[in-house]
């Protein structure tokens, strides 16, 4: 809202890009190293399941995780699955093992659903 009338805006809320940039991010040339490892049905989608391997120092190749890792350093790991057909992010299931500033693992698994099939959404009045 904007001096109390509804505005509509010009980009998501990272919620809701969190996919897209996931998978931009990890898919970057030297990120990630990933290796295609077979076709398997995910969330009701055809995919290919790639398996990967890389460190966070990596991923600073987006300028919002270079802030946010700014001084981590780790190892990370896991599987991504990426739609056959319209190659984006079906599923992620990641895993970091922190070295610095603390040590630690951390896990992210991330499932996208329900592909195209919201309701138009409008601007309240």
């Amino acid at each position: 809202m904007e001096n109390g009338k509804a505005t509509e805006i010009s980009s998501l809320p990272l919620i809701y890009t969190l996919p897209d940039l996931l998978y931009g991010t990890l898919t970057a040339p030297g990120a990630m190293t990933f290796t295609a490892a077979g076709s398997e049905q995910v969330n009701d989608r055809s995919t290919t399941k790639y398996v990967g391997t890389g460190t966070l120092a990596r991923l600073s190749s987006n300028p919002l995780l270079a802030v946010a890792l700014a001084g981590a350093s780790g190892d990370i790991a896991g599987s991504i699955w990426v739609d056959t057909r319209d190659s984006f992010l079906v599923a992620g299931d990641l895993s970091v093992s922190l070295a610095a500033p603390r040590t630690g693992t951390t896990k992210l698994r991330m499932d996208v659903t329900k592909v195209n099939q919201i309701a138009p959404i409008t601007v309240p009045k």
